[in-house]
């Protein structure tokens, strides 16, 4: 019998997320997750796929993205999860599926739910344990998005925009964010400025 099919619908943003199978890692070096973001780069040209937020862990992936047409996402994801898997088992000369089973996502209805799933991620690699901070880990848009590096990966946020007039106040507000040390006066003024 085949699996129901996912209902997708008309939200801010979209979280995904998948994990590889036991005992398997996505990414063994650099190369592999260049070779993603490669993959993930032509998809979103295809698609027309705003990349509002990523990080790439050894086992695990998070994107937030946006979509013209959400209906589209299983494709997608079918089709990221197909041509990386193909790439690792090449390199790797091994057969079988790299993913643990389908992706998750979950819809981000507001622009202030979008800019907490963001941040959320962008902060594993530090509560994991792979690095002291976010700024030292360079497979997240955290780095692109504080500009300690200048990328063209992530979309215009207007989310992020809005969180203060200036761009030194928003980098600082997502340092605070990221770090969970927002103060209550902090996360009251940027819920003000982005919507709830």
């Amino acid at each position: 019998m085949p699996r129901e099919r996912r209902q997708f619908s008309a939200s801010y943003s979209h979280y995904i997320h998948n994990v590889s199978r036991p005992h398997r890692q996505l990414f063994e070096e650099d190369i592999d997750y260049r070779a993603f973001l490669r993959t993930l780069g032509t998809l979103r040209q295809e698609y027309r796929i705003d990349l509002c937020g990523w990080c790439l862990l050894p086992t695990e992936m998070h994107l937030v993205i946006q979509l013209p047409d959400p209906a589209e996402l299983s494709v997608i994801m079918k089709r990221l999860s197909t041509l990386y898997t193909g790439y690792v088992n090449r390199k790797r000369r091994q057969t079988g599926s790299l993913w643990h089973g389908r992706y998750r996502y979950q819809n981000l209805d507001t622009p202030l739910e979008h800019l907490y799933r963001i941040a959320a991620i962008e902060s594993l690699p530090t509560r994991r344990g792979h690095t002291h901070g976010p700024h030292q880990y360079i497979w997240s848009s955290y780095r692109e998005r504080t500009n300690l590096v200048i990328g063209k990966a992530l979309c215009r946020d207007d989310a992020f925009s809005a969180m203060a007039p200036s761009a030194e106040e928003r980098r600082e507000l997502w340092r605070n964010m990221v770090a969970g040390t927002l103060s209550v006066e902090e996360r009251e003024r940027m819920a003000a400025r982005v919507g709830r």
